[in-house]
């Protein structure tokens, strides 16, 4: 029998098991599956391509920065080769999907819970992860490394509910591979959980210490690159690059100060649900749901600890901005809806067994959970059907008609792929690219290196200043606005000799944009043709 499933397990429920995973990624499937690219995976994917071919887009600035997320790159970014970017994201997608509701099903088997319960369990977290979360953190969506680690992870609270504690280190040393902070801060709370146990049971097995080494040996693989990542630079780089991360491009993730006042109040009120979930739940259901809410409960210290962080140091501080770049509010975010999710169906499911009115209320909460998600998520496909990599990075018309909006919305994408299919037709592949700032799928569609572009931060502290000074000095802030609009023809042209550009794909909304380089000898418009209309257009850069 595997790991994750209980001995008394029979072959019938073994098979109900891999039925109900795939409903459950299937599940998946009808709430986040756009079309790619999803929100980060230009990001990942076109890192994992370069990996494994350095001849694509060879002079990007960020491809050629250090790898992070080795693991993830090797296992992920040989499929680019073979495949496309498109077809490597649904691969992956499907695998990442299969392997979270693996972990979640596995977790309601280890529970007791009948089948089928992995569903309803797996849909709750859904809904409350992505409704309730504090720093924007999600699991279930586009494929990127966090996604792959939270499957290991999920596998292995299934083993700890089970007192299976060789296997949980071995599968939170494979998380830990993928994505440092999300395996590494799991581990963490398991550790602390599992010497409180030993403690108590004054007892201590040499074999799970193995096995704990081991694990520690996988996880090596993700620590080693992290490790690597201050590189040669200097102190005052480092102070730098850490106060860039946490206070300009990732504070909606790092400081709680920064947080939506909506979101600390669902947040709240999911810890307060979950607090009288398990003071509610404890006489009806099995002891070993403690495990799930415990470490629920720690989950919360870590978050209470950034909290601390953010309000006990000043900005300028440099171990504020050196501790909070480690996301003390990612594991909450996850493991606060994960206890509450499986306590509540626990909770319902013995309150169930007790009437048929419960019974028939857990139906129809059941339905409500698997329908409402599905429905809303195919009606925002409706009248957005772009891939959330666009939607995210291109502008949206500013339209009161809906049906206007979202006809203009559309023809703003195609014809910035457009752009990226003639640049990809007509340039060589060393050419270098200067892009509008807030677009992300460029490199995904072109096949082009870009000078620089806002979500592709690089990891180490000496690129990620190179990362803000880059923009800095291409989209420089005029008026309150940043972008090409505001920088003059001279300043382009003194970019793209400063950044061995040849190519500019600029954004032209208005008449003025359009004609703004007629009779400047140095751009020469190259796409759209005279007399066709384009929200963008490319333009080959003539260095003096």
């Amino acid at each position: 029998m595997p790991p994750y499933l209980p001995e008394s397990d029979s072959r019938k429920s073994l098979i109900w098991f891999y039925v109900e995973v795939l409903l459950l990624a299937g599940f998946f499937f009808l709430v986040v599956g756009g079309p790619p690219p999803d929100v980060n995976e230009a990001h990942y994917l076109t890192k994992a391509k370069h990996y494994w071919d350095a001849s694509f887009a060879p002079q990007d600035f960020f491809l050629n920065s250090v790898d992070a997320h080795l693991a993830f790159y090797w296992s992920v970014g040989w499929l680019t080769k073979y495949c496309s970017l498109t077809v490597t994201a649904w691969l992956g997608r499907w695998l990442s999907w299969i392997l979270l509701a693996g972990g979640l099903t596995s977790i309601s088997r280890s529970l007791g819970h009948r089948c089928g319960y992995g569903i309803i369990c797996g849909a709750m977290f859904f809904l409350l992860q992505t409704n309730c979360h504090l720093a924007g953190e999600w699991v279930v969506g586009g494929l990127e490394a966090k996604g792959l680690a939270f499957g290991f992870c999920f596998f292995g609270l299934s083993c700890a509910i089970r007192k299976k504690w060789k296997s949980v280190w071995l599968l939170l040393g494979a998380a830990m591979a993928y994505h440092v902070l999300v395996g590494g801060w799991i581990t963490l709370l398991l550790v602390l959980y599992r010497t409180v146990a030993l403690i108590k049971k004054r007892s201590f097995d040499m074999s799970e210490l193995t096995a704990g080494v081991i694990g520690l040996c996988i996880g090596l693989i993700g620590l080693v690159p992290v490790w690597g990542l201050g590189g040669p630079a200097e102190a005052a780089v480092v102070h730098q690059a850490n106060h860039i991360s946490v206070h300009v491009r990732l504070p909606h993730h790092l400081l709680f100060s920064s947080f939506q006042f909506e979101r600390l109040l669902k947040f709240g009120l999911l810890v307060v649900g979950g607090v009288l979930v398990w003071w509610r739940a404890a006489p009806h259901v099995p002891e070993n749901l403690s495990v799930l809410l415990r470490l629920a409960l720690l989950s919360i210290g870590l978050c209470v600890t950034g909290i601390l962080l953010d309000f006990g140091l000043t900005a300028d501080s440099p171990l504020q901005n050196s501790l909070l770049r480690y996301y003390w509010f990612r594991t909450s975010d996850v493991l606060v809806p994960l206890g509450a999710a499986f306590g509540g169906v626990s909770l319902a499911n013995a309150l169930a067994a007790r009437g048929r009115g419960m019974a028939k209320a857990l139906i129809i909460a059941t339905a409500v959970m698997v329908v409402w998600p599905v429905w809303e998520f195919q009606n925002a496909r409706f009248w957005d059907p772009r891939a959330r990599g666009d939607a995210l990075g291109l502008p949206q018309a500013t339209i009161s008609d809906p049906h206007r909006q979202r006809a203009v919305s559309l023809r703003i994408e195609r014809h910035f792929l457009a752009c990226c299919q003639w640049i990809r037709r007509h340039t060589p592949t060393e050419a270098v690219v200067i892009t509008p700032v807030r677009q992300q799928t460029f490199k995904w569609n072109a096949l082009r290196a870009e000078v620089v572009t806002r979500k592709d931060m690089p990891q180490d502290a000496s690129g990620l200043v190179d990362w803000y000074n880059r923009q800095v000095t291409l989209y420089a802030v005029r008026s309150g606005r940043r972008g090409l609009r505001q920088q003059s023809n001279d300043e382009i042209a003194s970019s793209a000799k400063l950044f061995t550009a040849s190519y500019l794909l600029i954004s032209q909304f208005s008449v003025a944009e359009e004609h703004r380089f007629d009779g400047d000898a140095r751009f020469i418009k190259h796409f759209p043709t005279e007399g066709d209309h384009s929200y963008y257009a490319v333009y080959e850069v003539r260095h003096e």
